[in-house]
């Protein structure tokens, strides 16, 4: 199957009716996907905080920002428990209320 050679669980690119496998085997596709989830994450971290530093160094270098620490904070959060529909109308409300405390 090609979502085991992917890290992916069953049922992510096939119809989960059309596969037959145990309850062991469904449960280790879970624990395989997760783990490459967490892998992605860490390495998208990881390429984003290069990213960061590389625009640091150049903004200092050329005066376009004040030399500073910086910290990136990535909170993945968990779209199975988490609820992204609230926090989308919690950043709607923040990003409405920058902007208009900035236009004033």
């Amino acid at each position: 199957m090609i979502e085991l050679n992917c890290g992916l669980s069953f049922g992510t690119l096939s119809d989960p009716q059309t596969v037959n496998a145990t309850a062991t085997e469904i449960v280790s596709s879970k624990q395989t996907m997760y783990v490459t989830v967490r892998d992605t994450q860490a390495a998208l971290e990881h390429a984003l905080n290069g990213l960061l530093y590389g625009m640091d160094v150049y903004t200092t270098l050329y005066g376009l920002a004040p030399a500073g620490d910086w910290d990136l904070q990535c909170d993945w959060g968990d779209g199975v428990v988490q609820d992204t529909e609230q926090a989308e109308r919690t950043c709607g409300y923040a990003q409405r209320r920058f902007c208009r405390s900035y236009s004033r």
